[in-house]
């Protein structure tokens, strides 16, 4: 061999192994880079001299800088952090509404229940008391407080899940751009011939963005053969190559929430994992169907209580009764009536049937009493109009609507009232004579009529000191009473509930950290693929150090060589 071609054999292999120490270098100083990959130098002998008695090397070439990753993995990932995150969502909903409810602390719903029904039975047992009255007022205002509690704050995790939509559209697109900006370094480096190292470290940061991606909003990923990738969604592509299309937060009609939309016409994206899909099924699904839980709840205990107690009598009669319910149109059949929000529907409803009225004479205690029958379903008598009108028609009583579109009954002078019967449930309907206000979780009240005036809490169906009977059926809706149209009474509905909501959480909570060991099996089996080993770097650090020190001592011979040659 010529001495000029073991100088070139030498220094080919001097350049080589020193890319392969930079690359051992490069390897280490990047152990704690987020998505790094391991690389690692690929060598090549050069093509050899031919000669008339042999073949001679020529020594060695790198034929790249390899990045040891798996597209496969990478893609399992992906899809695994998405299930993940939205799993994790999920988990921290239902946790969430665990603690709404309270059922760990003495200010829970069915602790407070048990209260409100407890003290209607003390009351039933003394029903000429003041005390025992405002008790149940007091406990009256601590389940609407409760209720209350859990609907606002179920509401407010609705809006906080919500508002996140816009910043998510914000972070996609921010993906999106850089995604497609990397695609055109990739592009360029690779196909230019500078070499795969570069190339190798935008596709780091490329992966590392698509994994994030994916966290938010399942995407599936094709890599085009020049090295881009095009990432579509639902098969739709946010990013093509150079270019990526921006998504924003539009409002729904369907439920008044934010959804994500493409800007460039509208059309929705396809969500079908990751964090926007945990928002999705939480918001639209799990806290709306809780959400109505509570307020079917809360009005089949006001419709319930209302319906007893609007027909029975306090210790003196009433002077004024206000409905609480506001009519857009009595004119209307009673059980078509709008009152300007959903009462809810297919619990408040009246039937045929008759009431009851009791016009007691205050000089003489003489009590006159007047039954009106009603069809709540007749256009023209089934009216609140027509209603009133029959009952401002008696002696004794006078009745209105007011400028809000509220029943009114007033007495007489020297005269007062009370419903002893109501057979279809109109008193109810109207708000008329009832314990609560309201009509769902958001709105429970204590009745303002009540309010300061625990006298006219009706306890019996007459004036008699002892007569309870009132009192007794209001304490006996605890087991007694229905839950919306079921046969499950109201403490069996709760109790369901709790229950419900518990097994839910659990699979949920199960579901989550199954799919997190499912991860972190990826994330392991990634590292052992891709990841930097601190101890085989060290150990391919010495090799290529002995084979640059090798390689040294060959050019020094040679170069004596030469030397002696030329010294000849």
């Amino acid at each position: 061999m010529p001495a000029i071609e073991a100088l070139k054999l030498g220094s080919s292999a001097l350049t080589a192994y020193r890319a392969a120490i930079e690359t051992v270098g490069h390897n280490v100083a990047n152990i704690a880079t987020p998505g790094y990959t391991r690389q690692r130098v690929l060598f090549q002998a050069r093509m050899p001299n031919y000669r008339g008695y042999s073949v001679v090397g020529r020594g060695v070439d790198i034929a790249g800088i390899e990045r040891l990753a798996s597209d496969f993995l990478d893609a399992q990932l992906r899809i695994a952090d998405g299930e993940k995150t939205r799993w994790d969502l999920l988990d921290r909903t239902y946790r969430a509404l665990e603690m709404f409810l309270g059922e760990l602390t003495d200010r829970d719903v069915g602790d407070t229940l048990a209260r409100f029904f407890a003290a209607m039975n003390d009351a039933a047992t003394d029903p000429s008391s003041l005390t025992a009255r405002q008790q149940v007022m007091e406990q009256a205002r601590s389940l609407k407080d409760v209720f209350r509690s859990v609907s606002g704050r179920i509401h407010d995790m609705w809006q906080s899940l919500d508002a996140q939509m816009p910043q998510h559209a914000q972070r996609i697109n921010n993906i999106a751009r850089q995604i497609a900006e990397l695609n055109g370094r990739i592009v360029e480096a690779e196909s230019s011939g500078a070499g795969r190292m570069l190339a190798n470290d935008l596709r780091d940061q490329r992966g590392e963005l698509l994994r994030e991606l994916s966290r938010i909003i399942a995407v599936s990923v094709q890599e085009d053969p020049r090295g881009g990738v095009v990432v579509s969604a639902g098969g739709r592509p946010i990013v093509f190559l150079g270019h990526y299309y921006t998504v924003t937060a539009e409002r729904s009609p369907a439920n008044g929430g934010y959804k994500l939309v493409f800007s460039e016409d509208g059309a929705e994206v396809s969500v079908a994992g990751g964090t926007v899909a945990g928002i999705y099924e939480a918001r639209d699904e799990v806290l709306h169907r809780y959400a109505k839980w509570f307020d079917d709840f809360a009005a089949s205990l006001v419709w319930q209580v209302n319906r007893i107690h609007s027909t029975g009598a306090g210790l003196e009669p009433r002077r004024v009764m206000q409905g609480t319910n506001r009519m857009a149109d009595p004119s209307a059949a009673i059980n078509s009536l709008d009152f300007g929000a959903d009462p809810r529907g297919g619990v408040f409803t009246a039937a045929n049937g008759r009431i009851t009225v009791d016009v007691v004479e205050d000089a003489t205690g003489i009590i006159h009493r007047y039954a009106l029958n009603y069809d709540a379903d007749d256009p023209l008598s089934g009216t609140p109009d027509a209603f009133v009108e029959r009952l401002d028609a008696l002696a004794g009583i006078s009745a209105s609507i007011d400028n809000l579109g509220r029943v009114v009954v007033r007495s007489d002078a020297g005269f007062g009232f009370f419903f002893s019967e109501d057979t279809g449930g109109v008193l109810a309907l109207l708000g008329l004579g009832g314990l609560f206000a309201g009509y769902d979780a958001d709105t429970i009240d204590v009745s303002p009529d009540l309010e300061g005036h625990p006298e006219f809490m009706a306890a019996g169906r007459t004036l008699l000191p002892g007569d309870n009977e009132v009192m007794l059926q209001l304490a006996a809706l605890d087991n007694n009473g229905l839950f919306l149209n079921t046969s499950l009474s109201l403490n069996a509905a709760y109790q369901a509930l709790v229950g419900t909501l518990g097994s839910d959480a659990l699979s949920v909570q199960d579901a989550y950290r199954n799919q997190s060991d499912i991860v972190l099996s990826l994330e392991n089996e990634r590292q052992e693929v891709s990841g930097v080993s601190l101890d085989e770097e060290l150990a391919e650090l010495i090799q290529y150090q002995r084979a640059y020190q090798g390689m040294a001592k060959f050019i020094s011979i040679v170069d004596e060589l030469l030397d002696t040659l030329i010294r000849m």
